[in-house]
């Protein structure tokens, strides 16, 4: 290679080992791409172009590749999330990162080898040690990035802008990640809508059981074995096998499941509830053992948490305001709550507590026969006390599972199940998470940890970083990116509150303004629960 081409690479690797070291030592131990050249534009940059047996097939214009970059860049408006399906020659996304809209850069290339080409002969070191831009080899950590950095209220819209020769001679990969992409914003798109639905009511409840995680006993409880039960129509095959177990196993039971294994004598150690709304105390109508220990996710019901006193623990969850809570005031065990469900949730804890035999019960993720849940969950007894003559219980149940939205029918093992999309993406990313190992950079286990302060001056520093909190301006993304890293950390807490404004206003108010206003409530929310700690509603 010759010495400029030495001296990009190492300037590259240099840029890029900063954010992805991992990736730039792959980069620097592999060999380029042979079918990658290069050519001059006509006005002195450097393109890159693929050897093909057409001929050279260049990734960009040949004659202002820099022009060309920010024609495209200026067609995608305000959106402020751009994912570049290629490198290239970088031009799309130095473009893109001069706009004053530009939140984040994902850029997908295909392997090691074709960055080794392209680094090894362009200066690209402005762009990759930029701290907004992500760059991945492979399609396996797409959703991944796009989770952890893709915040809707601050960025605004997502696309992707594809290097067309490059991806016209690479189909199979590209379409993957194309596909990866797709998935990755549904996902996105989903935890919006619940951050929408859910905003408020997440951040009252925060608040409102500060004190009693305050004083919640966080001592561990270690389980090599654990059985986690969910409340789907198989768990009635278990019930013999649970009822009789006499190794050190423990029960760890959804909320949901609780109901129909106390009513078959079946005592679980752990229960863990997650939903934030009213309506899970029906799970608990009948009572629980004094020995049964429950894990209640920080944002759980209050009154939830007062009615079952000293055994109620805390998980924190992927909520912003919950990590914060965790980090700055008092650690609380980190639970996956990403799935969508308690029984993601459950096996999430299942492991965190130790276990590393974690069996399912009742995990069906579909309705067999059109049968939605176990006999003695909390259903059968809402529609059996509201059944009539001619409408029997059944009849509502089926009704519940029929009306479901996108249902489709499946043959298997002779027997009809009823699925719907959302109750395929949970048994999806429950395998997921079963696939992957135990603990995650994202969440490290601080459960030990005693309370920093009383909760009230914790309340009282957070209302004070709220307060000194510059006021929004548009671009946000800009805004965010002239922000300290503590101050965005603040900003945080409130974006699923600035969701749900934003639904309420129905987009009659800009990002900023709806910022401005999730700030406003936060801090009202915030002295009103320090002058009573009993106010939980929105």
């Amino acid at each position: 290679m010759p010495p400029e081409g030495a001296g990009f690479l190492r300037s590259n690797l240099a840029a890029l080992s900063s954010s992805n070291p991992a990736l730039a030592a792959r980069i620097e131990s592999c060999a380029p791409n042979p079918a990658i050249a290069f050519r001059d534009a006509r006005n002195g940059s450097r393109v890159p172009v693929l050897r093909a047996r057409a001929g050279e097939l260049p990734f960009h214009s040949l004659v202002d590749p820099g022009r060309e970059a920010e024609r495209l860049v200026r067609s995608l408006g305000d959106c402020g999330y751009l994912v570049c399906l290629g490198l290239g020659g970088g031009f799309v996304a130095a473009a893109f990162l001069r706009q004053p809209q530009a939140a984040e850069v994902l850029i997908v290339e295909k392997d090691a080898s074709t960055l080794k080409a392209l680094m090894g002969n362009l200066s690209l070191s402005p762009v990759l040690s930029d701290y907004r831009v992500h760059l991945t080899a492979g399609t396996e950590e797409i959703r991944h990035i796009v989770r952890a950095t893709y915040l809707p209220v601050i960025a605004g819209g997502l696309v992707s802008l594809p290097v067309r020769s490059w991806c016209a001679s690479e189909p199979g990969f590209f379409d993957m990640a194309a596909e990866e992409l797709r998935g990755a914003a549904e996902e996105a798109r989903a935890d919006y809508s619940v951050q929408a639905h859910f905003g408020k009511r997440w951040f009252a409840n925060l608040i409102s059981n500060l004190p009693a995680a305050q004083s919640a006993p966080q001592d561990r409880i270690q389980a090599r074995c654990a059985h986690v039960t969910a409340a789907g129509p198989s768990l009635e095959n278990s019930i013999a096998e649970l009822a009789r177990r006499g190794d050190e196993s423990i029960i760890v039971a959804t909320d949901t499941s609780v109901p129909a294994l106390l009513k078959n004598g079946v005592q679980p150690e752990v229960v863990v509830s997650m939903d934030c709304q009213l309506y899970s105390y029906h799970h608990f109508l009948g009572g629980l053992p004094e020995e049964t220990t429950l894990f209640f996710d920080l944002a759980s019901p209050p009154f939830l948490v007062r009615r079952l006193g000293a055994r109620a623990r805390f998980f924190t969850s992927a909520h912003p305001f919950s990590r914060f809570i965790s980090a700055r005031w008092r650690g609380f065990p980190p639970v996956d709550t990403t799935g969508g469900n308690v029984t993601h949730a459950a096996v999430s804890l299942a492991r965190v507590l130790g276990a590393a035999d974690v069996r399912l019960h009742g995990a069906d993720f579909c309705y067999p026969h059109a049968k939605p849940y176990a006999r003695g969950t909390y259903l059968y007894d809402y529609f059996h006390g509201r059944q009539l003559r001619n409408a029997p219980a059944e009849s509502s149940l089926c009704t519940f599972v029929l009306g479901s939205a996108g249902l489709t029918a499946e043959r298997s093992d002779g027997e009809v199940r009823y699925r719907t999309p959302m109750l395929r993406d949970y048994d999806s990313r429950l395998r997921k998470l079963v696939e992957t190992p135990r603990g995650t950079p994202e969440f490290e286990d601080t459960g030990d940890a005693a309370a920093r302060c009383d909760w009230k001056e914790f309340l009282g520093d957070y209302s004070e970083a709220l307060r000194a909190l510059p006021r929004p301006s548009s671009p946000l993304a800009g805004y965010f990116n002239r922000l300290r890293p503590e101050q965005k950390a603040v900003w945080a807490t409130l974006l699923p509150i600035a969701a749900r404004i934003l639904r309420e206003t129905q987009g009659l108010e800009s990002r900023d303004t709806c910022l401005v206003q999730s700030l406003r409530w936060a801090l009202g929310r915030v002295e009103r629960a320090v002058e009573d700690p009993g106010i939980t509603h929105e």
